[in-house]
């Protein structure tokens, strides 16, 4: 993983969250390759942050894919790149999806997806 504080990244995404906790996206890869990136979890004030999960999908115009559950709390869906070293040189990305129960402490394997 690249340190956090490399001037290469340029695309940061905050993501919605009905909890304490403050989720961002930080984008990883760099053009012309397909982007991903990985999300930090906030603690209750906002102040520290630790890497929640790694390889979370991003589209070219910086949207994530992410999706907090209105009305259940800590309930999220999540699609990760399963292959980023493959999908810089081939362009095509094979990704996974995942949920998690408790807020991003823990996320499940879902199911494999084509993209």
């Amino acid at each position: 993983m690249k340190a956090l504080d490399d001037p290469l990244f340029q695309a940061y995404t905050v993501l919605e969250s009905s909890t304490k906790s403050l989720f961002l996206h930080m984008t990883m890869s760099e053009a012309p390759a397909p982007f991903w990136g990985n999300i930090l979890k906030s603690n209750s004030n906002g102040t520290y942050f630790g890497l929640a999960l790694e390889n979370v999908n991003r589209d070219p115009r910086g949207y994530v894919d992410f999706e907090k559950m209105i009305g259940l709390d800590g309930i999220a869906l999540v699609n990760i790149v399963s292959n980023p070293t493959d999908a810089t040189l081939s362009g095509h990305k094979q990704l996974q999806s995942r949920i998690t129960h408790n807020d991003g402490t823990q996320l499940l394997l879902h199911c494999d997806l084509v993209h």
